[in-house]
């Protein structure tokens, strides 16, 4: 068995600030550490289950936090972006047999966690098929289109809230909950007890895709200012809705993908 691990930052436990997630602030070590050791949680339970390869493929910012050698010397690793469409789940192939996600987090336009965003902060909202979605929604339906489940999500209580609602096979843990700029969360060690039992029991009974892939993407983009919009509106097949929204149709969403790429980074 072969699983790769996306791990973010935002929905480790106890995040709230943008210094904590950013590299070369005070506050950020402690919260990278936090996330090695969610990272190294689901390492074990993915070995507990069996798993023969295991791929971690750091996904926040630089895409340079984690500490590799608090990892086991089994795994593998993917850093740095490399400005590919795929993004967070860059190396992820056929080849694969199930994702994990670690430290993930609601969605631009909720309040589910401090830090929400949608894989850029210049935006305001990401709405697919006129449904808001956030990067764990976008990433489950490519790896879906590569026929790879997402079998297990760890962050924010509003974010797995979701989940357990509409994905009620993916297995997940909730790293904290939101009340405004308030955190309220258990123990780090705690967290880490319950990812590796809950990913071990993810990859013991592997499910298929709980995506059903759309046959057509119907993207609205939401920007912060209206140069960001109008910047936007040139990639091909872009339209401008109004002078901070824009939006964009599609079949594939490897080509949703391709369109964030060029207009968000």
């Amino acid at each position: 068995m072969k699983v790769l691990i996306s791990a973010d930052i935002e929905g480790v436990t106890g995040i709230r600030t943008w210094a904590q997630a950013t590299k070369g602030n005070p506050e950020y070590e402690r919260y990278a550490r936090r996330m090695t050791n969610e990272v190294a949680a689901a390492c074990r339970g993915a070995h507990a289950s069996g798993a023969q390869e295991i791929v971690v493929r750091d996904a926040h910012d630089s895409a340079d936090n984690l500490d590799v050698e608090a990892l086991p010397e089994t795994v593998s690793f993917i850093s740095g972006f490399n400005e590919h469409p795929h993004c967070m789940l860059y190396g992820l192939d056929d080849g694969y047999d199930a994702v994990i996600m670690i430290g993930y987090h609601s969605a631009s336009g909720t309040d589910g966690n401090p830090l929400a965003h949608t894989l850029s902060l210049e935006l305001t909202d990401f709405i697919l098929n006129g449904q808001r979605v956030g990067e764990f929604e976008l990433h489950a339906m490519l790896a879906a289109s590569m026929g790879v489940p997402v079998v297990f999500v760890s962050g924010d209580a509003a974010l797995i809230e979701t989940i357990n609602t509409h994905y009620p096979t993916i297995k997940t843990t909730a790293t904290q909950q939101a009340a405004g700029n308030t955190l309220i969360y258990p123990h780090p060690h705690q967290v880490c007890n319950t990812i590796e039992a809950e990913v071990k029991a993810a990859l013991t009974s592997l499910s298929s895709p709980c995506f059903t892939l759309p046959s057509q993407f119907d993207v609205t983009l939401s920007f912060t200012t209206a140069s960001k919009a109008y910047r936007a509106s040139h990639y091909p097949g872009m339209t401008q809705v109004d002078p901070r929204t824009v939006r964009y149709l599609s079949n594939s969403i490897i080509d949703v993908f391709r369109m964030v790429q060029f207009t968000l980074f």
